[in-house]
């Protein structure tokens, strides 16, 4: 009889340090044809706070209209040999809910956060940019 014993430990993850902040919405691309909803023609301006122990709150026309926890992901997908994804993606959470308040995929290019299920493939979907600040 072989007995093994052993441990593991992991390392606390964080997030990317460029995730964390305030962020701005700005413009939100959807439809077909695609029209553009934005804090002008809204009139919700809206802020996500993403901090560094995985909490998130979103405020609309300064109420908090959500909070949580969130959790990130990388991943691919490759629909056929000719085409592979490679995303990011974020999960928020709400305490108390077993399904979380929104699933999404994303990139961060400079100072915009941009939200698009088109990062892992799929068409005809929205596209939602904030900036940081």
């Amino acid at each position: 009889m072989l007995l093994v014993i052993g441990s593991c430990t992991k390392e606390k993850q964080s997030p990317p340090p460029e995730l964390i902040g305030y962020w701005q919405w700005e413009i939100t691309h959807q439809g077909l044809p695609i029209y553009d909803l934005t804090p002008e023609n809204t009139g919700i301006e809206k802020i996500i706070l993403l901090t560094e122990d995985f909490g998130w709150k979103k405020f609309e026309n300064d109420s908090i209209v959500g909070s949580g926890t969130f959790s990130i992901g990388h991943g691919t997908y490759s629909p056929s040999v000719y085409k592979t994804w490679i995303y990011d993606s974020i999960v928020f959470h709400n305490p108390g809910k077993t399904i979380p308040t929104n699933w999404d995929y994303y990139e961060i290019e400079a100072d915009t956060l941009t939200f698009c299920c088109c990062f892992r493939g799929y068409a005809g979907c929205y596209k939602t940019e904030y900036i940081k600040h």
